[in-house]
């Protein structure tokens, strides 16, 4: 009987030692998600561009439009030829990329970019908003042992050889949007 309370004894003190959600008296955000996610957003970066720009020849900001906000030139290009005959114009543009690369890791972005085109006496005023989110997938099934192992992150982050099923990519996006959904709303109001 002796020994079962000992064994017991040590099993809480180990459990309180080794415990993958206390580092010290905080809570680790990357242990501490409750949801059944694989993975965890390493590294997240949230970015916000505004610009506004005023032309009489709205293929003159096209490169400049399309670098500045990574989108693709061509569909910039149709958006302006739509909309030059108009005097207002307003659209969203969404891009996903998982081809980014860091030193061998997978760099998701998601970036959502509203443009309001307007024209007044033949001067066009293109107002540009976009919020992105830049992350690394860091995969969830290893952080107990990167804990206890203390092993860097960067042991677990996803490789971008590495496939991703597609149920995990529109998963992916959603957790993401949902991230920068406030900022594209309130872009969507200029």
């Amino acid at each position: 009987m002796f020994q079962v309370l000992c064994l017991l004894s040590q099993a809480k003190s180990c459990d309180e030692i080794h415990h993958a959600k206390k580092v010290g008296k905080h809570l680790n955000p990357i242990a501490s998600t409750n949801d059944d996610f694989p993975y965890i957003f390493w590294h997240k970066d949230t970015r916000k561009i505004e610009r506004d720009y005023s032309t009489t020849d709205l293929n003159s900001i096209v490169d400049q439009i399309s670098n500045e906000f990574e989108l693709e030139r061509d569909r910039v290009q149709n958006n302006f030829s739509r909309s030059k005959w108009a005097s207002y114009s307003k659209q969203l543009f969404n891009r996903i990329n998982f081809d980014l690369d860091n030193d061998g890791f997978r760099v998701v972005s998601l970036g959502g970019t509203v443009m309001k085109i307007t024209k007044n006496n033949g001067v066009y005023n293109v107002n540009c908003r976009k919020a992105s989110i830049y992350t690394m997938l860091l995969q969830k099934k290893y952080r107990i042992r990167m804990f206890i192992e203390h092993s860097t992150p960067e042991d677990y982050i996803i490789k971008t050889f590495q496939p991703i099923p597609g149920q995990l990519i529109s998963d992916i996006y959603n957790k993401l949007n949902s991230e920068i959904e406030v900022a594209i709303n309130t872009y969507k109001s200029i």
